[in-house]
């Protein structure tokens, strides 16, 4: 049995809850988007992040890149994780590749300023 059904099935919700990653859950084959509204409730706070692809044979080759530009389904898991009760949404980049971190970290809230989930 895997850890993480096991912990969310057999303890109550206010007792448990889960921190979710976005880049990693579709790296990892997940839509996050299903696995938001699986535990809505017990998500306070998701990490936003962006991948160029999910075809990497290990977790050091990923390539990060700026949040819009990359594979994950950006728009739809924040739209998700609101409906879900997600209190905090960060937006990080795990290794910075062609742009600087202050590059990426504009670029990125462009993207959510342009699609309407940033201020």
């Amino acid at each position: 049995m895997q850890l993480c059904p096991f912990l969310f099935y057999n303890k109550h919700p206010n007792n448990l809850y889960f921190e979710l990653d976005c880049a990693w859950i579709t790296f990892g084959g997940a839509d996050p988007v299903y696995v938001l509204n699986k535990m809505a409730g017990r998500v306070p706070a998701i990490h936003i992040k962006d991948i160029k692809s999910a075809n990497y044979p290990n977790r050091e080759s990923v390539v990060f890149t700026a949040v819009g530009t990359g594979i994950v389904k950006t728009v739809k898991s924040v739209e998700a994780a609101i409906k879900a009760g997600v209190e905090w949404v960060i937006v990080e980049q795990d290794r910075l590749h062609n742009l600087t971190a202050m590059e990426t970290a504009t670029l990125s809230y462009l993207f959510l300023k342009e699609v309407g989930l940033a201020l």
